[in-house]
Protein backbone atom coordinates (compact mmCIF):
# COMPACT_ATOMS: atom_id res chain seq x y z
CA UNK A 1 0.00 0.00 0.00
CA UNK A 2 1.88 3.00 -1.36
CA UNK A 3 2.32 5.69 1.61
CA UNK A 4 -0.14 8.13 2.46
CA UNK A 5 -3.17 6.08 0.30
CA UNK A 6 -4.52 4.92 3.84
CA UNK A 7 -4.63 8.61 5.69
CA UNK A 8 -5.87 10.10 1.94
CA UNK A 9 -8.91 7.45 2.04
CA UNK A 10 -10.10 8.26 5.70
CA UNK A 11 -9.49 11.76 5.10
CA UNK A 12 -11.47 11.99 2.15
CA UNK A 13 -14.52 9.69 4.09
CA UNK A 14 -14.63 11.68 6.80
CA UNK A 15 -15.18 14.95 4.83
CA UNK A 16 -18.09 13.56 2.89
CA UNK A 17 -19.35 11.48 5.82
CA UNK A 18 -19.76 14.79 7.94
CA UNK A 19 -21.77 16.12 4.63
CA UNK A 20 -24.08 12.52 4.81
CA UNK A 21 -22.50 11.57 1.22
CA UNK A 22 -20.99 8.75 0.30
CA UNK A 23 -19.76 9.80 -3.43
CA UNK A 24 -17.82 6.19 -4.39
CA UNK A 25 -20.44 3.33 -2.43
CA UNK A 26 -23.77 5.56 -2.01
CA UNK A 27 -23.96 4.64 1.39
CA UNK A 28 -27.23 5.43 2.70
CA UNK A 29 -26.14 8.58 5.45
CA UNK A 30 -28.29 7.04 8.29
CA UNK A 31 -24.61 4.58 8.50
CA UNK A 32 -22.32 7.43 7.62
CA UNK A 33 -19.72 8.33 10.35
CA UNK A 34 -16.53 10.20 10.28
CA UNK A 35 -13.43 8.23 11.75
CA UNK A 36 -12.34 10.42 14.24
CA UNK A 37 -10.39 8.94 17.17
CA UNK A 38 -8.27 6.21 16.02
CA UNK A 39 -7.82 3.19 16.58
CA UNK A 40 -7.99 2.37 12.88
CA UNK A 41 -7.29 -1.13 11.47
CA UNK A 42 -6.60 -2.39 7.70
CA UNK A 43 -8.17 -5.70 6.85
CA UNK A 44 -6.95 -7.47 3.92
CA UNK A 45 -9.72 -9.42 1.69
CA UNK A 46 -6.96 -11.11 -0.51
CA UNK A 47 -8.38 -14.74 -1.00
CA UNK A 48 -5.31 -16.22 0.27
CA UNK A 49 -5.84 -13.75 3.34
CA UNK A 50 -9.61 -14.24 3.81
CA UNK A 51 -10.24 -15.64 7.68
CA UNK A 52 -13.31 -16.28 9.39
CA UNK A 53 -15.85 -14.37 9.95
CA UNK A 54 -16.23 -12.19 7.15
CA UNK A 55 -19.46 -10.75 6.97
CA UNK A 56 -21.38 -7.87 5.63
CA UNK A 57 -24.37 -6.28 5.29
CA UNK A 58 -25.97 -4.18 2.70
CA UNK A 59 -23.89 -4.90 -0.77
CA UNK A 60 -24.58 -5.00 -4.40
CA UNK A 61 -28.52 -3.88 -5.54
CA UNK A 62 -29.70 -6.52 -7.56
CA UNK A 63 -33.10 -7.19 -9.35
CA UNK A 64 -34.92 -11.13 -7.62
CA UNK A 65 -33.57 -12.19 -10.81
CA UNK A 66 -30.21 -11.47 -10.03
CA UNK A 67 -29.33 -8.69 -12.55
CA UNK A 68 -27.33 -6.48 -10.87
CA UNK A 69 -28.23 -2.77 -10.49
CA UNK A 70 -26.73 0.95 -11.35
CA UNK A 71 -27.33 3.51 -8.64
CA UNK A 72 -29.91 4.69 -11.30
CA UNK A 73 -32.12 2.01 -11.39
CA UNK A 74 -30.56 0.15 -14.57
CA UNK A 75 -29.23 -2.46 -14.91
CA UNK A 76 -25.66 -4.10 -15.43
CA UNK A 77 -25.69 -6.03 -18.64
CA UNK A 78 -24.65 -9.35 -18.17
CA UNK A 79 -23.58 -9.22 -14.47
CA UNK A 80 -26.11 -11.19 -12.34
CA UNK A 81 -25.00 -11.72 -8.32
CA UNK A 82 -26.57 -13.56 -5.53
CA UNK A 83 -25.51 -14.51 -1.75
CA UNK A 84 -23.83 -12.18 0.47
CA UNK A 85 -22.40 -10.27 -2.45
CA UNK A 86 -26.05 -8.21 -2.52
CA UNK A 87 -28.15 -5.77 -0.29
CA UNK A 88 -30.61 -9.04 0.24
CA UNK A 89 -33.52 -10.06 3.08
CA UNK A 90 -31.39 -9.35 5.63
CA UNK A 91 -29.92 -5.46 4.34
CA UNK A 92 -29.28 -3.77 7.86
CA UNK A 93 -28.91 -5.24 11.40
CA UNK A 94 -32.27 -4.68 12.27
CA UNK A 95 -34.02 -7.84 12.46
CA UNK A 96 -31.05 -10.16 11.10
CA UNK A 97 -31.26 -13.59 11.02
CA UNK A 98 -28.39 -15.92 10.44
CA UNK A 99 -30.05 -18.45 8.34
CA UNK A 100 -31.49 -15.45 6.23
CA UNK A 101 -28.01 -15.84 4.15
CA UNK A 102 -28.74 -19.28 3.66
CA UNK A 103 -31.78 -18.47 1.61
CA UNK A 104 -30.64 -15.60 0.09
CA UNK A 105 -27.62 -17.97 -1.49
CA UNK A 106 -29.92 -20.94 -2.30
CA UNK A 107 -33.08 -19.36 -3.78
CA UNK A 108 -32.07 -15.83 -5.06
CA UNK A 109 -29.04 -18.15 -6.34
CA UNK A 110 -30.36 -20.29 -8.32
CA UNK A 111 -32.74 -17.31 -9.90
CA UNK A 112 -29.69 -15.73 -11.03
CA UNK A 113 -28.36 -18.63 -12.12
CA UNK A 114 -31.16 -19.44 -14.71
CA UNK A 115 -31.15 -15.93 -15.72
CA UNK A 116 -27.80 -16.10 -16.65
CA UNK A 117 -27.93 -19.10 -18.57
CA UNK A 118 -30.99 -17.96 -20.36
CA UNK A 119 -28.97 -15.36 -21.83
CA UNK A 120 -25.79 -16.94 -23.07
Amino acid sequence: LPAGNLQHTVDYYNQNAALGQDPLFHKASDWLMPLDEPPYALVSYALDQIRPPVFTLGGLEVQPTGEVLRPDGSTVEGLFAAGRTVAGIPRTSAGYASGMSVADVTFFGRLAGRQAAAQS
